[in-house]
């Protein structure tokens, strides 16, 4: 009963430790087809995105503060963040801007511009 116990505690932290990654697609099968406006605009959406994601990236002092937390009561240890969702879909959404900026070339939109 013991070990029961004892695991059934680890599976419920583990089941708190953060949230599942959704990057974003960075290949898309109509990026052909976008015109120069609409490679901006949708650069402009990303860059806005990964502005509010880059802030939520370094977890270190929160999880730090739940974990000093946790030595005097257990609640705070289901409130650590221990995935790297943000990191993942910021990673895509630097790896969309750069697949849009290299369309971009492509399509030869500074010139244009």
């Amino acid at each position: 009963m013991k070990h029961f116990g004892g695991f059934f505690c680890v599976l419920l932290l583990a089941s708190c430790a953060g949230r599942e990654a959704q990057p974003v697609q960075v290949v898309r099968s109509t990026d052909m087809q976008l015109s120069c406006i609409q490679l901006d605009r949708e650069q402009l959406v990303i860059d806005a995105d990964a502005r509010k994601l880059a802030g939520k990236t370094d977890k270190t002092v929160k999880n730090a503060s739940l974990a000093a937390a946790g030595a005097f009561l257990l609640v705070p240890y289901f409130f650590i963040d221990l995935s790297e969702a943000e990191e993942i879909e910021l990673n895509a959404l630097r790896a969309r801007y750069m697949r849009l900026e290299r369309l971009k070339e492509i399509k030869r939109c500074s010139v244009q511009s």
